[in-house]
């Protein structure tokens, strides 16, 4: 595994939380969008609920909504994939689904 160090850094900023607005749309295709088309996908379907203190590993290129109860902060640390043939041919697809 490639591990890479990143510099520490530290916020200063206030944070101010605000009455949920309401639903954010920040895919194209929701899971309910592509069942809809494709029933068959459904059985492909899990429902993994992450609590406080938990972590949740994500295979890099894996479709996936995410959907939050309440007042949530969330964290993504995303690094560099390789955008090989494989990628190219999920993404191919997703655009079919």
């Amino acid at each position: 595994m490639d591990v890479r160090k990143v510099k520490e850094c530290t916020f200063n900023g206030g944070l101010e939380v605000e009455e949920d607005g309401g639903y954010v749309r920040w895919i194209k295709n929701t899971l309910e969008d592509v069942v809809e088309r494709r029933p068959e996908l459904e059985r492909f379907v899990y429902e993994v609920r992450v609590e406080e203190g938990m972590v949740f590993y994500l295979p890099f290129g894996w479709f996936h909504e995410v959907r939050s109860e309440g007042v949530s902060v969330s964290y993504n640390f995303w690094w560099d994939g390789e955008y090989d043939l494989k990628w190219s041919l999920m993404e191919g697809v997703g655009e079919e689904i």
